[in-house]
């Protein structure tokens, strides 16, 4: 019998290996084995000063308080408006970007802030100071104790800066009202013994001049009221 001629080995084809997407590189442009994990709201929004808007020129936006770059502007501005207005583009190289006008998301933040003056104002105070004051650190307003927290919001609200939806809600959930009568703005009720509204002009009064005179009972009433 005839020998057979040997067979010739087939060569085994190497697989070729996979090259990561350039979403997959961490922020800093390191290789990783695995895909990173999203990044939270918060993270973004507290490091919003080491990215820019691109392409380079992004004019600054119109629906927020004039500076000279857009960076400028989300330095400034809070959580809410930030994500409102801004677009953050992850990958090897973050950048950021303007919402168009006509597509902006709508943003529901969360825990849903109540500004009632009473035993949960500090739990309500720290989270409209998180979501509507532009903080740079999460521990500037995390860390406050609860006493500092409400003394802070309070003086907050009062200033130019603070949003009117922000001094709106707390003027309506605490009824700015008082007995007829009391305080320096000399408001009287139509009838005697009824409740009258103030301004907010008359109550920031109001509390003033009672702390002015050391007259702490009667500015904690005038909160409560």
């Amino acid at each position: 019998m005839l020998s057979q001629p040997p067979k010739k080995k087939k060569k085994k084809k190497k697989k070729k290996q996979a090259q990561p997407a350039e979403d997959d590189w961490a922020d800093g442009g390191e290789e990783h084995t695995t895909i990173t994990t999203q990044r939270s709201d918060i993270d973004i929004y507290e490091s919003r000063a080491l990215y820019s808007f691109w392409p380079p020129g992004t004019p600054s936006s119109p629906d927020l308080p004039p500076k000279d770059t857009p960076e400028e502007q989300i330095a400034a501005a809070n959580a809410w408006d930030f994500f409102r207005l801004v677009r953050y583009r992850g990958g090897r190289s973050p950048y950021l970007e303007w919402h168009p006008e006509g597509s902006r998301p709508i943003v529901l933040m969360s825990p849903t802030v109540k500004l009632t003056e009473g035993p949960d104002f500090a739990f309500g105070a720290r989270w409209a100071l998180m979501q509507y004051y532009p903080w740079s650190h999460r521990s500037d307003i995390i860390d406050k104790t609860d006493d500092k927290v409400k003394v802070f919001f309070r003086d907050w609200r009062t200033r130019p800066e603070c949003p009117w939806y922000v001094k709106e809600q707390y003027l309506k959930e605490n009824n700015r009202r008082v007995r007829a009568g009391a305080g320096p703005t000399g408001k009287t009720s139509p009838a005697a013994g009824h409740a009258v509204a103030l301004s907010e002009a008359d109550y920031d009064a109001q509390i003033a001049d009672l702390l002015k005179q050391k007259d702490y009972t009667g500015a904690a009433a005038v909160h409560s009221n």
